[in-house]
C-alpha cells in the first residue's frame, strides 16, 4: 500500500520514526522531508503522490489546521479524489487539539484517531487495520456471483505480487545487512562545510581525540564526503551506511575502481551497469530484480567512492553528469573523493553545472584522519590495521628525539591507510630509518622524512593504481627536482618534469603529488609543499 503522510514541519520527529515503522511493515511512505529532491515542483509533485497514494494519514494539530497551512491543501487535494474518505483517510488526532477545530471533511465521515499510548506505534497498528479493512472492502465489491473467481484470481495474483516483493524487500535487507557487518570508524576528526568551496589546506592535525557519531547520526543525502586518504572517507562513509540501515535505509556503496577494473580505457562510464552489477553480486538476486529494485530510486542512497587518481580524471564528469541527473530524478547521492585531486580535476576539466554542482551545491564532510590518542586502537581493533605495538611507539615518540618532526609525524600518522598490510610498506620502513639514526637527529629530512614519503606514495599506488616500487621512485625524484627548482608550480613544468621521469603527463604526476601533499591547491592555485620532500 503507498501511503502519504501530511503533516506540519512541528511533527518532523514523530514523522521520521513513523516512516521508518510503516516501511518495516512493507508501507510504501510518501513523506516530503526525504522524498522531494530540492529541484522538484514541489506542487506538481504532491499532487500526482496524492493521486497515485491508496490512502493518507493526516497529523491533526494545530499548527496543520491553521487556515492557509498546506497540510489544509493536501487534505483538499485527497477530498476531491475521496468524497468520503472512510477506508482512506487516517485522522490522528495529536497534541491538545480539540475535535471541533478538525475539518468537518474529516470530522463528519469518519472516526478520529487519538492514541492512548505510544503515538508511532499505535498509528502504525491503525494502518494496517485500515490496509485490512481495504482488502477486505475490495473482495466484498465483486458479489456472490462472481466470489469463487475474485477469489481465484485474487489468491493468483497474491501468490505472484507477494512472492515477487518478497524478493525485492530481499535485496534492501541484505544490503543493509552488509551495511551492518561493516566496520566503522568513530574516532574519524571530521568538519562539516556548508559545500566544497570552503575546502582549505594545508592538513589540520586533530589535536584531540575525535568522535564523528554527531555528524555521523545527523548528515542526510545529498552529500560530498572528502579525505585526504581513501580509508578515511571509506570509513566515514562506512558509518553513515550502517547509520541510515539501523533506520531500515538501505544504501549502494560503489567504488571507481569497481565500475573500470578490466574494461578498456576507451569504454563510455556506465553508470546504472555498474550500480547494477554490484548490487547484483552483494545481493545475488537475479539481474531483473535488481533493475525493477534500482528503478525505485527514492527507496536507497547512491554512495560512490570516487575521485582519487589520474586514471579517473577522463570519466571523472561522465561520472559527475551521471550522478547530477540521478539526484534531479530523485534519487539520493553520496560522492567521496580526495580533495586535492577534485579541485585539480575540476580546475582543469569542470565547466558545467554539473561541476558548478559539486563546488556549490551539495553539503561537504572534510574527513580529517584520527588523532593519535585513537592510534592505538586503530593498530589493535581493525585486523586490516593491526601493527605492532612498539613500532606504533617508536613513531609515536620520534618527535622528542626530533622536534622539528613534530608535525609532520603528527599529520602522517593521523591517517589509517597507512596501517594497512601490518605497516609492511609503511610503518615498519620509517621505524627502520628512526633506528638507524640512533641518538643522533641529524640528517632525519633525508632517511625518515623519505620513509614518511614513500609510504605515502604506496598508500597512493597500492590498489593496483601503479607500480610502488618503480613510479614511487619516479614521483619522489620529481618532486625533488620541483623543490629544486623553486618558484610557483604551473601545468607547464609538471609536464616538463613528467616527461624527464619517464611518466606519461602532468597529470600522473601531479594526482601522485596531490595525494601526497607536496601539491596543494590555495585560493585557485596549484602550490608546492616543499616541507614534505626529503633531503
Amino acid at each position: 500500500m503507498r501511503v502519504f503522510l501530511a503533516h506540519s514541519s512541528a511533527q518532523a520527529s514523530e514523522c521520521e520514526r513513523l516512516v521508518a515503522k510503516l516501511r518495516k511493515r512493507s508501507f510504501k511512505v510518501f513523506y516530503s522531508a526525504d522524498t522531494i529532491p530540492v529541484s522538484e515542483d514541489f506542487d506538481r509533485l504532491i499532487r500526482a503522490e496524492i493521486a497515485r497514494c491508496s490512502a493518507m494519514i493526516f497529523w491533526a494539530t494545530p499548527q496543520s489546521v491553521t487556515p492557509g497551512s498546506y497540510p489544509l491543501t493536501e487534505m483538499g487535494l485527497a477530498s476531491k479524489r475521496w468524497p468520503n474518505p472512510r477506508n482512506r483517510v487516517l485522522a490522528v488526532l495529536a497534541g491538545d487539539l480539540a475535535t471541533g477545530q478538525v475539518p468537518g471533511y474529516l470530522r463528519d465521515n469518519i472516526e478520529l484517531f487519538r492514541p492512548q499510548g505510544d503515538l508511532v506505534t499505535e498509528v502504525a497498528d491503525a494502518m494496517v487495520e485500515l490496509r485490512r479493512r481495504q482488502t477486505l472492502a475490495l473482495l466484498l465489491k465483486f458479489g456472490t456471483l462472481f466470489l469463487f473467481l475474485a477469489v481465484l484470481g485474487c489468491s493468483a495474483y497474491a501468490k505472484y505480487h507477494y512472492t515477487k516483493q518478497a524478493r525485492l524487500d530481499a535485496i534492501g535487507q541484505k544490503l543493509i545487512k552488509a551495511a551492518l557487518e561493516s566496520p566503522v570508524y568513530v574516532d574519524t576528526c571530521v568538519r562539516r562545510l556548508d559545500n566544497f568551496s570552503q575546502y582549505t589546506h594545508p592538513f589540520p592535525v586533530p589535536q584531540a581525540r575525535c568522535d564523528a557519531r554527531q555528524v555521523v547520526e545527523s548528515v542526510k543525502p545529498p552529500l560530498l564526503v572528502v579525505a585526504q586518504t581513501g580509508y578515511g572517507k571509506k570509513g566515514f562513509v562506512q558509518s553513515v551506511r550502517a547509520t541510515w540501515a539501523k533506520q531500515q535505509r538501505p544504501a549502494v556503496l560503489i567504488s571507481y575502481r569497481d565500475c573500470v577494473r578490466g574494461k578498456p580505457r576507451q569504454d563510455r562510464f556506465d553508470l546504472k551497469s555498474c550500480v547494477a552489477a554490484s548490487v547484483a553480486q552483494q545481493t545475488q538476486a537475479t539481474p531483473e530484480d535488481v533493475r525493477e529494485w534500482l528503478a525505485e530510486q527514492r527507496d536507497y542512497v547512491l554512495i560512490f567512492d570516487g575521485i582519487d587518481d589520474s586514471a579517473s580524471r577522463e570519466r571523472v564528469f561522465e561520472l559527475i553528469g551521471d550522478l547530477f541527473e540521478f539526484q534531479k530524478r530523485g534519487g539520493s547521492v553520496v560522492l567521496t573523493a580526495q580533495p586535492e585531486n577534485l579541485q585539480y580535476v575540476l580546475a582543469r576539466y569542470g565547466i558545467d553545472e554539473s561541476a558548478d554542482w559539486i563546488r556549490r551545491g551539495l553539503p561537504t564532510v572534510d574527513v580529517r584522519g584520527i588523532n593519535v590518542n585513537s592510534v592505538y586502537r586503530l593498530a589493535s581493533d581493525y585486523e586490516e590495521h593491526r601493527v605492532d605495538p612498539k613500532a606504533v611507539q617508536a613513531v609515536l615518540d620520534f618527535p622528542q628525539r626530533c622536534p622539528a618532526a613534530h608535525d609532520m609525524i603528527q599529520e602522517w600518522i593521523s591517517q589509517p591507510k597507512l596501517f594497512r598490510e601490518q605497516g609492511t610498506h609503511t610503518v615498519l620502513p620509517v621505524v627502520k630509518q628512526m633506528d638507524a639514526l640512533g641518538a643522533n637527529c641529524a640528517g632525519w629530512r633525508s632517511g625518515v622524512l623519505g620513509a614518511l614519503l614513500r609510504a605515502r606514495f604506496w598508500s597512493y599506488c597500492h590498489d593496483e593504481l601503479c607500480n610502488y616500487r618503480v613510479e614511487g621512485e619516479k614521483y619522489l625524484a620529481a618532486a625533488k627536482e620541483l623543490r629544486d627548482q623553486g618558484g610557483g608550480t604551473d601545468e607547464m613544468r609538471l609536464a616538463a618534469v613528467a616527461k624527464e621521469q619517464g611518466l606519461k603527463d602532468a597529470d600522473e604526476l601531479a594526482f601522485a603529488l596531490l595525494s601526497t601533499g607536496a601539491l596543494f591547491y590555495d585560493a585557485g592555485q596549484l602550490k608546492f609543499d616543499p616541507a614534505w620532500i626529503p633531503d
